[in-house]
């Protein structure tokens, strides 16, 4: 089932990288494979890594910084001229900035979670790709097989045909029915080889860049049951949702944007210490015909802005509009989704109670087809009553498998 259904939890299956997929391959390996190699899952993994160290770079607010300078000082006035070399250690810490280093660390944790949520949906969604891809070659195939079995079928009731007007028993045209068809179908079947090809090269391209040239997809088209109801799914979108867990996201980091903005009205305080041998200026020894000695300089300070062309205001309006623009889209999406959610419940619902009737209607159509050729034989039908029936049995299987496919 495209929507609902994914045999397991691919985002939890891993391959090692590099290794190899047999030419014949099951859906199952086919899933685990994409989620290891496919190009896609591989940058998001790197985009992920990106995010957890701008974490730790978020984090360097709250450390000192620490350092060496070193150089010459030299100093001249009217009366003297003092020169000594500097050399010396200094640190930085900052005390307080308006609780802005702790939203910043918060900015950089959303956009980790965000990052991994991402490359988790990534990853169950390029399943579901390969699922859809994977039974639409077999899809495609089964098709092929239906309408081979046709075409054997068509040139056994074409003999049949062509001695029963050799003996009197039918006409040109009824010889005719079964050459046109005949000619359809081989149509039919070159046009779905190309279409199990571009099956193949999708399927190829969701695999990644190592996968050989030829893949043969196995297995059955399946017929599915939804499970659970509609309030079971509708339960999952604020946290399964793709849509929905970006948009809560957004709105999350646009709350924490308008407190950073907020923070700029707060003063800084900061420590700045420095050890050694200071500019001159610096040492509390020194005079105007020496330079002094080591020494050792502290400072606290605050300091506040006090106006600055209003920037600070336009920020905090800025960072206000997009919490607003953030919880009007995150509603949206809601609705969005709970209505595709809705739409997709009963079309599935609608498609699994189509598959048991089609089933029904194969067999029918199968016994109906078996039913007409012993009256054909017997005389009491004719060559279109014939084609007509072969048509209906091979359309109903047809339909059967193509509504299995729909999930």
């Amino acid at each position: 089932m495209k929507f609902f259904c994914s045999g397991f939890a691919i985002f939890l299956c891993t391959i090692a990288a590099g290794e190899s997929l047999p030419a014949k391959v099951t859906l199952e390996d086919a899933k685990k494979y994409a989620v290891s190699n496919n190009l896609e899952v591989q940058g998001l993994r790197s985009a992920l890594e990106e995010a957890r160290a701008q974490v730790t770079g978020a984090r360097s607010g709250f450390y000192p910084r620490l350092g060496v300078a070193g150089g010459a000082d030299y100093q001249v006035s009217a009366d003297a001229s003092v020169g000594a070399p500097v050399g010396y250690a200094y640190g930085n810490w900052n005390l307080f900035r308006g609780f802005g280093d702790t939203y910043r660390m918060q900015l950089a944790d959303i956009e980790v979670d965000k990052a991994e949520r991402k490359l988790k949906q990534t990853e169950f969604r390029i399943g579901l790709e390969v699922e859809e891809q994977f039974f639409s070659y077999l899809f495609r195939k089964f098709s092929i097989e239906l309408r081979e079995k046709a075409l054997k079928e068509n040139q056994k009731h074409q003999k049949q045909a062509q001695q029963r007007r050799a003996g009197g028993l039918a006409s040109d045209s009824d010889v005719m029915e079964f050459d046109l068809r005949d000619s359809f179908l081989r149509s039919e079947l070159a046009e779905l080889a190309l279409d199990l090809e571009s099956s193949r090269v999708n399927l190829r391209r969701l695999l990644g860049e190592k996968i050989g040239e030829k893949i043969e997809p196995t297995g059955t088209l399946l017929h599915y049951k939804v499970k659970g109801s509609l309030g079971d799914y509708l339960k999952l979108i604020a946290t399964e949702n793709e849509s929905v867990t970006e948009a809560s996201r957004q709105l999350a980091q646009a709350n924490v944007e308008e407190k950073l903005a907020r923070s700029m009205w707060f003063p800084e305080v900061d420590v700045e210490t420095q050890v050694g041998y200071l500019r001159i200026m610096d040492r509390p020894n020194a005079t105007s015909t020496t330079a002094g000695g080591a020494a050792f300089r502290g400072l606290v300070v605050a300091k506040m802005n006090i106006f600055e062309g209003f920037e600070t205001s336009a920020r905090q309006g800025a960072a206000a509009a997009k919490k607003l623009r953030s919880e009007a889209m995150l509603k949206q999406t809601i609705l969005d989704a709970v209505s595709k959610a809705e739409i997709g419940f009963r079309t599935l619902k609608a498609i699994e109670a189509q598959v048991d009737l089609e089933e029904l209607n194969s067999d029918r159509a199968e016994r109906y087809y078996k039913s007409v050729i012993k009256e054909y034989q017997r005389g009491q039908k004719n060559s279109s009553d014939v084609k007509n029936a072969s048509e209906q049995m091979f359309q109903a299987q047809v339909r059967h498998e193509g509504h299995k496919n729909e999930y």
